[in-house]
């Protein structure tokens, strides 16, 4: 489990360590949980929910994902916890719900995108 900041704008910056162990997932190898700080995408996720991510599963189009600066655990990273929208060559074409906007996120900037596949409240 990582803990996250809010550091405006609906990103979250990530601890490099995690804070807490939590029950592992059975059949998944490498996944991780973090702790919703934003509320860019309320009321799909509230603040202090927890998201699992499954970094092996395929992002694609009309599912939520994690877009981070590095790859978690390795460095100070900052996310976007997003609807995935499309995937252009550059960017990532995402979708939040409070307030309710379009972003496109550089691949430059975000070369990561983890999958979400659940929410724990």
């Amino acid at each position: 489990m990582y803990g996250a900041s809010e550091i405006g704008g609906g990103l979250m910056t990530l601890t490099e360590r995690p804070i807490e162990e939590v029950d592992r997932t059975l059949y998944v190898a490498v996944a991780f949980d973090l702790y919703v700080t934003s509320d860019a995408m309320a009321p799909v996720y509230e603040r202090g929910d927890r998201v699992r991510i499954f970094p092996g599963r395929p992002v694609v189009a009309g599912k939520d994902v994690l877009l981070a600066t590095a790859e978690v655990g390795k460095a100070p990273t900052t996310v976007a916890l997003r609807r995935l929208v499309d995937i252009t060559d550059s960017h990532w074409i995402c979708k939040q719900w409070n307030p309710e906007k379009t972003h496109k996120y550089s691949r430059k900037d975000y070369p990561i995108a983890y999958r979400v596949v659940g929410r724990f409240t």
